[in-house]
């Protein structure tokens, strides 16, 4: 028993979420969380991308991979108003309804 239903194309959207390795902040951090304060999240990403470090160990897909502050802010850049996203929108539309849905009973700003 699944609280969902596995669309036929499950594997199409898995590949294009996946983006050969490279980094990705989860669609529901995306949608729900990061996206309300864009501007105090950048300026934290900012701050990190500046260290000097040479990998990441994410919590999804293959670990660790090789990378650096740069790469780190590309993770980030759903956040800047031209990314033009690479995530499926058939895809988000569960989360745009349930974020909309949320917005209107006051559980988020």
């Amino acid at each position: 028993f699944l609280p969902w239903r596995w669309k036929s194309d499950w594997q199409r959207s898995f590949t294009q979420l996946r983006q050969d390795g490279r980094l990705l902040v989860a669609p529901i951090l995306q949608t729900l969380i990061l996206n309300r304060d864009p501007k105090q999240v950048m300026e934290w990403v900012e701050k990190v991308a500046s260290w000097n470090f040479r990998q990441i160990i994410p919590c999804h897909f293959d670990a660790p991979i090789q990378a650096s502050g740069y790469e780190f802010r590309q993770g980030f850049s759903f956040l800047e108003k031209d990314s033009g996203g690479y995530l499926p929108e058939t895809d988000l539309q569960f989360l745009r309804k349930l974020d909309d849905k949320l917005t209107k009973i006051g559980a988020l700003r």
